[in-house]
């Protein structure tokens, strides 16, 4: 997103970096609001400043400081993946973390499956076919 919005430029400025935010922003609002399949967003995590309580958490690494805290909005499930030995879990609890689910437990503990996920959407789905149309 940065070389899109400056080039081979050398020195970036302030409006370079909103511009480049923006433009990420932009492409995974329309990705989460206005496409008809899952999407999974990986990303590394980095120790950044909670604009909500102050203090620092771990907030999914973006480009910038003023995008991270926006992408938990986008997104059903923020999960932070921890690995213990060769194991991985997904942890939906940490308080240390900014992160939310609606389709999985909230336990520190969850197995690594996104199967779990997609069968609690199908389940939603399946309740919304049985609502009356309105005809």
């Amino acid at each position: 997103a940065m070389k899109a919005c400056i080039g081979g430029k050398f020195a970036r400025d302030q409006k370079d970096w909103g511009m480049a935010q923006n433009m990420v922003e932009g492409i995974l609002r329309k990705i989460t609001s206005e496409s008809l399949f899952h999407f999974v967003l990986i990303a590394h995590v980095e120790r950044e400043t909670d604009p909500n309580g102050g203090g620092l958490k771990l907030m999914a690494s973006a480009l910038g400081k003023a995008l991270a805290p926006k992408l938990p909005a986008m997104f059903s499930d923020v999960i932070l993946v921890k690995r213990l030995g060769k194991d991985f879990t997904w942890d939906t609890e940490d308080p240390a973390a900014d992160l939310k689910t609606r389709n999985l437990q909230i336990q520190a503990k969850n197995p690594p499956t996104f199967a779990q996920i997609i069968a609690k959407w199908k389940s939603r789905a399946a309740g919304m076919q049985s609502l009356p149309s309105g005809d």
